[in-house]
């Protein structure tokens, strides 16, 4: 439980909104590397990455650039 319990933190600091970005992005970079180990060889499916360190880097991109990149997408609809 501690992933919830770090993103239940990062939603006190930035808000909801900045907290779904979040987590989105931290999906998308565990992803990223997940698939980018396999294909490098390195890993398999098997392989467990830790959440906690995209959290992190999730929370970082949207506490730096979140309201901008929330307002670019926003211009789409």
């Amino acid at each position: 439980m501690g992933d919830f319990k770090m993103l239940a933190m990062i939603g006190a600091f930035v808000g909801w909104k900045l907290t779904l970005l979040t987590l989105m992005f931290a999906s998308l970079t565990g992803t990223v590397v997940g698939l980018g180990l396999i294909v490098s060889g390195r890993g398999s499916l098997a392989s467990k990455l830790p959440f906690g360190c995209f959290l992190a880097v999730g929370a970082t991109v949207s506490a730096t650039v979140g309201q901008n990149l929330i307002d670019w997408y926003v211009s789409f609809l």
